[in-house]
């Protein structure tokens, strides 16, 4: 038996090592996502409000901020009035040291403290749903009502108005209040109870002066265990025959269901403690409360809440969510595309075309539609959330939303990342789907669509007209047939990278931008801005600019020939072309009585795979050779070399440093008096003080990847606290 025993324990060991080392499912936070419905539209919470405020009053930036010449002089203010107040102030401050009232501003930060989150129920996905049939109505209704020969002339406010009230009426079950929760966890339901109970008194006390349909719906409900305060309001009060809606019937009787529906309605506005939380809910009755706590699956337990497990055990901020079924509702469908179409082919009927060409239209209408559907995304739902850190802040937005054939494109890493010009202020890239076939296809249709223009407006015109209209046609569409070509076969390919980038910076400075300023005592950055492009083959683009340059000045000799004269036949200059460090230089000179500054050059530079514009030479060859974004870690650190579809930075002491010379400057410039009046507020040095207390947020930087088919957004605010 003891041998038996003996031989156990290394296999108990063993399978209590694996035991242990296996992976242990992280616990969620205690929030309201784990007490609301999985069928939930929209989510938003805040955590940790009181803690994140602590931590900015404790801060040595906050502490510098109040000591302060103008932050002691409101203080002083304040106490002053504190001290000696006006006869209706003193009265206010005597109510709130009232001991209930003291109650009240304790329940107010105890409310705000924790957790404040926001709940739509799944009927706002049915309210959007509306709302997006009666916008798109209303864009195409008047124009197709124009079509019945009755409506002609009719004021379109009418006809908006009638349309928008045809589709409410077609679909009236779908109108009614959503709801809507906001809740603010708290610790003493107690207290919080205690002050419902006077409000309900306060209530109680004015509700008689107020309108009868109002004073009937006041009063406590039970929800569960909780009982809170309810009013509920019907519509049966409006005056809605007031609002002369069967004037808009183009039969009668049309609008009976709705207005039947409409005067049914109900708005209720609930206020209590429940499940834990201090309530406000808005609805069609006070019953949709009972979804907090309720039976059945939550939010917290749906499949895109996974992402959210590794990081529960962070001091999380913020969770958000938004249901597949609003996204769908948001999102363009099939259906919008083809109900387009179809209200297109409607307008066809005052075209007054002949009928195998409107059938012809109508066949190329629905080709349109059905190429258009294919690229129509396939809406998911989005998880969202955010937690502090030992640098500040980080952030992760998980979209489950598939983008078939267009849209942001994750397959390699961006290299114009390695041309950002070292620690700009902004920089933004990222890389879109590219498919010049699709373009190509695309311009097929084109000549198509010009045909059926071209037969409706030919049947319009007389004779000469007619010939003056062949004779610009022989002119005008060998250039566009051109520009097409040029287009298709040589600039996209060119750009088939897809990689396009935008960067701000102010390393240029000087003492006399224009001739027209004033020379400054010391040399003023400002805003450099440049646009950068991947280059997927130079050559193919070196050939589509020389093509368009020359399209350019065929074109102008076109607009010359046509105006017979009244337009000057003019060529545009060749540019200067120079190697430059990193690539060729294109640009115009700025004639030196423009007065500007010699280092302000628009220019146009060129690299194997690189195209960058710029305002000046210096940006432009810092840009074309490689200097990298410089990082101090954070998403972009970690995703670099990685497949990812776009990457943002913001440098905000930069933005300081290059706004604070001409600060100085203006306060130098006017001298002000100190500030406040009688002590030692110097402006100036206030202003600077102020300035760098700004520069306690250091960065931020995002950047969008995609991992198994879910696109992932990872942020990170930078803030250090002053030394």
């Amino acid at each position: 038996m003891i041998r038996h025993l003996k031989s156990l324990a290394p296999r108990a060991v063993v399978i209590a090592m694996l035991v242990l080392a296996a992976p242990v499912r992280a616990e969620l936070p205690a929030a309201a996502f784990k007490q609301l419905p999985a069928d939930t539209a929209f989510y938003s919470s805040m955590l940790r409000n009181r803690e994140q405020i602590d931590i900015i009053l404790k801060s040595k930036a906050w502490a510098k901020l109040m000591n302060m010449p103008i932050a002691k002089f409101a203080k002083e203010q304040i106490d002053k009035q504190l001290a000696n107040p006006d006869p209706q102030f003193a009265m206010f401050v005597n109510m709130l040291k009232l001991p209930e009232n003291q109650e009240l501003l304790q329940v107010l930060a105890d409310a705000y403290s924790d957790e404040i989150f926001v709940y739509g129920s799944s009927g706002w996905v049915d309210f959007i749903d509306l709302f997006m049939e009666v916008a798109s109505a209303v864009r195409f209704g008047p124009a197709l009502s124009q079509l019945n020969p009755e409506n002609r002339g009719k004021n379109p406010a009418e006809l908006m108005a009638r349309v928008a009230l045809q589709v409410l009426a077609r679909n009236e079950k779908l109108i009614r209040v959503p709801d809507l929760i906001i809740g603010f966890k708290v610790k003493d339901s107690n207290k919080v109870e205690a002050q419902i109970k006077r409000l309900e008194g306060l209530v109680k006390s004015v509700i008689g002066f107020a309108p009868p349909f109002i004073g009937k719906g006041f009063s406590r409900v039970k929800i569960g265990d909780s009982s809170v305060l309810n009013l509920t309001v019907d519509t049966s009060a409006v005056p809605w025959d007031q609002l002369h809606i069967k004037d808009y019937e183009e039969k009668d009787g049309e609008f009976d269901p709705l207005l039947k529906k409409l005067k049914s309605l109900t708005l209720s506005i609930s206020i209590g403690v429940h499940r834990g939380y201090v309530v406000l809910a808005i609805g069609q009755t006070a019953d949709h409360l009972a979804v907090i706590g309720g039976e059945g699956k939550h939010l917290s337990e749906l499949p895109e809440f996974k992402a959210l497990e590794k990081f529960a055990d962070k001091p999380l901020t913020s969770i958000g969510y938004t249901s597949k079924a609003l996204k769908t509702a948001l999102l363009p469908k099939a259906s919008d595309y083809k109900d387009i179409t179809t209200k297109l082919g409607e307008l066809l009927k005052a075209a007054d075309l002949p009928e195998a060409s409107v059938k012809k239209i109508r066949a190329d209408l629905d080709s349109m539609s059905d190429g258009l559907a294919k690229i129509v995304p396939e809406a998911g739902a989005s998880v969202s959330f955010s937690f502090m850190t030992p640098r500040g802040t980080e952030a992760y937005d998980y979209d489950y939303t598939n983008f078939p054939s267009y849209g942001l494109d994750s397959s390699k890493p961006l290299s114009l990342l390695e041309h950002a010009g070292g620690q700009p202020i902004f920089f933004y890239a990222a890389r879109s789907k590219s498919d010049p076939d699709a373009y190509k296809s695309f311009s097929k249709r084109i000549p198509v669509i010009y045909e059926h223009v071209e037969e409706a407006v030919l049947t319009k015109l007389d004779d000469d007209q007619k010939e003056l209209y062949k004779t610009i046609k022989g002119k005008v569409v060998p250039l566009l047939q051109r520009l097409d070509r040029i287009t298709g076969d040589l600039l996209l390919p060119a750009l088939q990278d897809g990689q396009i980038g935008f960067v701000l910076d102010a390393k240029w400075k000087s003492k006399h931008w224009h001739v027209a300023a004033p020379t400054t005592p010391k040399a003023m950055p400002l805003p450099e801005i440049g646009f950068l492009m991947g280059i997927s083959d130079e050559g193919k683009f070196k050939q589509a600019m020389k093509e368009l340059y020359t399209l350019i000045n065929d074109s102008l000799g076109v607009a010359s020939e046509l105006a017979k004269g009244e337009i000057p036949d003019i060529k545009m200059p060749e540019p200067n072309i120079e190697d430059g460090l990193g690539g060729l230089l294109a640009f115009y000179p700025i004639p030196p009585e423009v007065g500007i500054d010699a280092q302000f050059l628009p220019m146009v530079g060129l690299s194997k795979d690189l195209l960058v514009l710029t305002l000046s030479r210096s940006h432009t060859e810092r840009l074309l050779k490689e200097t990298p974004l410089k990082l101090d870690g954070g998403p972009l650190a970690e995703m670099k070399g990685k497949p990812v579809a776009s990457a943002m930075y913001f440098n905000w002491p930069a933005l300081v440093d290059t706004a604070t010379p001409w600060l100085e400057l203006a306060i130098s410039t006017a001298k002000p008096p100190a500030f406040p009046p009688g002590t030692d507020g110097d402006v100036l040095k206030q202003t600077l003080t102020l300035l760098e207390i700004c520069k306690v947020l250091r960065s931020f930087s995002n950047v969008t990847y995609q991992e198994n088919g879910i696109w992932i957004t990872h942020s990170e605010t930078v803030i250090r606290d002053l030394e």
